[in-house]
């Protein structure tokens, strides 16, 4: 089943389109709630709330961190995938004579 929606093709929003489907029609086997039948995709969502991009007109755009930045959806997601990087890299990946860091 995840299998499948990890495969599926195509543009961004039909492939958004057929996971919200899928959890709205309870193929995971748990019920949908209601919010999760009215379900949004915003691939920015995370980052506008945690960084505050400043557009520079005669210099490059800068960032500044939001109030609550440390405790992010979109800081904790990156550091779970920079640990999950280092790990797989150096820790997994090594005991299969893999060495690629």
């Amino acid at each position: 089943m995840i299998s499948d929606l990890f495969e599926t093709e195509g543009e961004l929003n039909y492939r958004v389109q057929a996971w919200h489907e899928a959890i709205s029609d309870g193929r995971f086997g748990f019920l949908p709630e209601l919010k999760d039948k009215a379900l949004t995709y915003d691939d920015r969502e995370w980052f506008r709330k945690a960084v505050k991009v400043i557009e520079g007109s005669d210099k490059p755009d800068h960032y500044e961190r939001q109030e609550g930045f440390e405790h992010s959806n979109w800081k904790c997601f990156h550091d779970a995938a920079a640990f999950h990087r280092f790990t797989t890299l150096h820790e997994v990946l090594p005991d299969y004579g893999i060495i690629c860091g």
